[in-house]
């Protein structure tokens, strides 16, 4: 269970530091976001709860934390996949402060024991739970501060009633428009070093409307650039991303082969780099914050693996780690990211598997500590 305390001002993201002012779209969800963060300074109140659902998980996370910025307040985040017990969220409630905004990813995912203790804190302002075992138990209660719960979802039907009563407000975020989409591919561009003209700006503008992981697909873009070694997005390289056969091609993969004949070896190494990639976990806390961080580990620990570690990213990026943390058979996992996942994206089937079986022992490796 990991629940991390963050000041406005030194955030995950360095959209933050712009508030809601930098959050690019979402221009009425933004505006009544305003209303209420100003409404809540003028009655000197805490904010009411909020759940955010729609658009991106990357989004919703940017939005949270703009709110936390506005708010001029600090952050505690927790992801609803790590929290096992009632215990667990107890123990996050009782250290929250005054005015602390508690911010809950992939909400819908809590277990119900545990999301009954967040209803009541929510609408009580109190937890309240047995102490003693059998005859000799007795209820105990403690009143908690006045903080703000944020919940991000990703679909609102997801949430039942009762949840959804509990908080003050709603805000749904919608996809991008094509000037929102423009926006956004510029911010991505320059956060990540790449140049492209307008004209590609435009067209990948185009073919990124109603996409809600708008920047999972600059991700892979920004992977297939690097993969083959260039930093200028033109023409050429997007369709030669969208060809499946040369995208095969450029994996070492033929398009008649499959299996252990492929180019690439997979099974001479497949040990090697499974160990080696968790003796990485292990030896950098921080290795899967965030995509740049994995990626260049990676880099470092497997020079000239290019194809390898575009593997890796790739699953990393699909939300493989999350998965795993929630899943009680791995053979879901297989299922997911070998037929439906992949095929998105044309990786045969060997290279998934390849990619599967070391996600999923670095997942066994790590419940061990």
């Amino acid at each position: 269970m990991a629940a991390d305390r963050a000041s406005c001002d030194v955030d995950s993201a360095d959209r933050v530091i712009e508030g809601l002012k930098g959050v690019v779209g979402q221009r009425k969800a933004v505006e009544e976001l305003k209303v209420i963060i100003s409404l809540a300074k003028l009655r000197n109140d805490s904010l009411g709860h909020i759940m955010i659902t729609g658009s991106s998980q990357e989004k919703r996370t940017e939005i949270a934390n703009a709110i936390v910025f506005e708010a001029g307040s600090y952050s505690v985040i927790v992801n609803a996949t790590t929290i096992t017990n009632p215990k667990e969220m107890f123990s996050i409630l009782n250290n929250l402060k005054d005015n602390e905004i508690l911010i809950i990813d992939r909400f819908e995912k809590l277990r119900p024991l545990v999301k009954d203790v967040i209803i009541d804190a929510c609408v009580k302002h109190s937890v309240s739970f047995l102490v003693g075992k059998g005859m000799s138990a007795r209820p105990v209660n403690i009143d908690l501060p006045q903080f703000t719960m944020i919940a991000l979802i990703d679909e609102i039907s997801k949430v039942s009633d009762q949840c959804k009563s509990m908080v003050e407000y709603i805000i749904e975020l919608n996809a991008f428009d094509y000037e929102e989409c423009k926006a956004e591919i510029k911010k991505y561009l320059f956060k990540n070093s790449l140049t492209m003209t307008d004209s590609i700006i435009e067209r990948l503008a185009k073919e990124s409307l109603g996409i809600v992981e708008i920047r999972q697909y600059l991700s892979r873009i920004r992977d297939w650039a690097q993969i083959n070694q260039v930093c200028d997005i033109t023409d050429e390289l997007l369709d030669s991303m969208e060809n499946r056969e040369h995208y095969d091609g450029i994996l070492g993969v033929s398009a008649e082969i499959s299996g252990t004949n492929s180019q690439l070896d997979l099974d001479s190494d497949y040990f090697s780099f499974r160990d080696k990639f968790v003796e990485m976990a292990k030896d950098h806390v921080n290795a899967l914050s965030s995509h740049n961080v994995l990626c260049a580990l990676l880099k470092d620990y497997f020079p000239g693996e290019t194809v390898k570690i575009y593997l890796i990213l790739l699953l990393y990026d699909l939300n493989i780690k999350s998965d795993l943390e929630m899943a009680k058979d791995k053979n879901i996992i297989y299922h997911k990211y070998e037929r439906k996942r992949f095929e998105e994206y044309g990786v045969r089937m060997n290279l998934a598997k390849w990619a599967v079986d070391v996600w999923v022992y670095y997942d066994l490796e790590l419940g061990k500590r």
